[in-house]
């Protein structure tokens, strides 16, 4: 009989990993996470930056369409003059010749007076990234014009009254003014000053300061840039609270900082990778906040033009930054549709909200109400309370029928003026979700600034025919 014997092998349990080589590969897989977040910040970046420009082609087609209708037109006239078009286009290429002081007086009333610029001198070339030495600097006040014409196929402005209380000359237009033509860029940013006593003008490459009241002319300047392109949307542009000096965006991802009364050129700020979208004071003025395309914040010093704080950069470009009187808090509004508030000294983290499924186009803080309004592609406007508890939203307004470009606040009455791509401007009450009025054909084209004056019941507007026009209502 055969006897069977079992083979037995021992086994060796595994070894359990050591405590470092657990956190090593915890570190490895922090890292790996960190990295893929990285790059999906840079994609969204890169998508959004897309979005812009497709945005700004579909501008440019539309203007290109403009221009052939008008040629179009002109083909058809009978006694139509093929030369004509050549005078045409070197008088919107060349700088205007010094004109007669015996101008015509008879000037259409939305174009009734003229851009602030001299006709026979040039305001000072000053040198970019740089402050300008007293033989850099000489600007000076530009001698207004007469306005042209307007041309014939472009229908004026129409004013309908949609409240029956409301009297015939409660809304009214004020004055035009034309921005130069000798650059053929047209205004891309324009404000009040805080004393509402002043009207900053700007399109990135130059600099004009006006009287609200009439658009006499104060001060101008011209940047020495050496920009070949110019990509034609809005600018930031504000006052220092003390009127005294004004911040706009330039068109090589800077911004300057110059005299209200002489346009002298303090400072230029560098540190964004990309274009500056926003500019804000705090209310003490002694920080200049500025957001970009980058997603970037930057604070200076208004001072030394030092950096007081960056913050980390944000995923979506900024449009617009604003803040109250009081400096509770600043809010942000990013293409994206969110909006992100941080305190009075930036800390972080930034409490944020989505306002909109579409990329916001402008926001602003009420200084009546302390309300948030936010408006959108999505071609309506939101009030939001975000004062209390998280962001709530009030009202919502949806009487325009094309995108939303800009939004206003009236600082007297719980009344917001909005713009849209279809050059229309409506006047609303918010509280009451009524319109008063709506101005059709503003301009000729879109309308890229709208902004209301913080002391009077008067607004302007600035579209990319070269003109800004400023209204005045009654107590609404």
């Amino acid at each position: 009989m055969t006897m069977r014997r079992d083979i037995v092998i021992p086994i060796k349990p595994a070894q359990p990993a050591s405590m470092q080589e657990v956190l090593e590969r915890v570190h490895t897989l922090q890292e790996s996470i960190c990295q893929l977040r990285d790059e999906n910040r840079k994609l969204d970046r890169i998508r959004d930056q897309y979005l812009i420009h497709l945005k700004q082609c579909m501008k440019d087609q539309e203007i290109l369409k403009n221009i052939l209708k008008t040629l179009r037109q002109q083909l058809d006239q009978p006694n139509f003059d093929p030369t004509e078009i050549e005078k045409q286009s070197a008088q919107r290429y060349t700088p205007p010749q010094p004109k007669s002081q015996t101008a015509t007086a008879s000037q259409s009333k939305r174009y009734a007076q003229s851009v602030p610029a001299a006709p026979q001198q040039m305001p000072a070339q000053i040198p970019p990234q740089m402050p300008p030495t007293p033989t850099q600097a000489k600007p000076e006040t530009p001698t207004p014009q007469p306005a042209e014409q307007p041309p014939q196929d472009a229908p004026p402005p129409s004013i309908t009254k949609h409240q029956s209380y409301l009297g015939e000359n409660d809304l009214k237009f004020k004055y035009s003014l034309h921005t130069d033509k000798s650059s053929n860029v047209p205004t891309l940013g324009a404000c009040f000053s805080p004393n509402g006593k002043y009207i900053g003008l700007t399109n990135g490459l130059s600099i004009i300061v006006v009287l609200a009241e009439n658009g006499e002319a104060i001060s101008s300047a011209i940047l020495n840039t050496p920009v070949q392109t110019v990509v034609l949307h809005k600018k930031a542009i504000r006052f220092s609270p003390d009127s005294n000096t004004i911040a706009f965006s330039g068109h090589l991802n800077d911004a300057y900082l110059v005299q209200a009364q002489n346009c002298q050129v303090l400072n230029c700020f560098q540190g964004h990778s990309q274009e500056v979208s926003a500019i804000e004071f705090s209310p003490n003025g002694k920080w200049l906040i500025t957001g970009g395309y980058d997603g970037t914040i930057i604070i200076w010093n208004t001072k030394t033009y030092e950096v007081i704080k960056k913050l980390t950069p944000q995923p979506s470009p900024i449009v617009s930054i604003v803040t109250n009187e009081d400096a509770d808090l600043y809010a942000i509004g990013f293409l994206n549709g969110f909006v992100g508030m941080y305190n009075a000294d930036f800390d972080p983290p930034m409490n944020s909200f989505q306002a909109h499924e579409s990329p916001i186009t402008e926001i602003d803080l009420s200084p009546l109400t302390q309300l948030l309004a936010t408006s959108s592609e999505d071609s309506t406007v939101k009030i939001w309370n975000i004062m209390r508890g998280p962001a709530s939203c009030k009202h919502t307004l949806s009487f325009h029928k094309t995108p939303i470009t800009n939004i206003t606040f009236s600082a007297n009455d719980t009344i917001i003026i909005s713009a849209s791509r279809d050059s229309s401007v409506i006047i609303q009450n918010y509280k009451t979700e009524t319109i008063l009025y709506t101005i059709q054909n503003a301009h000729r084209g879109n309308i890229l600034e709208i902004a209301h004056s913080p002391k009077q019941r008067m607004f302007l507007m600035s579209g990319d025919d070269q003109s800004l026009s400023v209204w005045e209502y009654a107590s609404i």
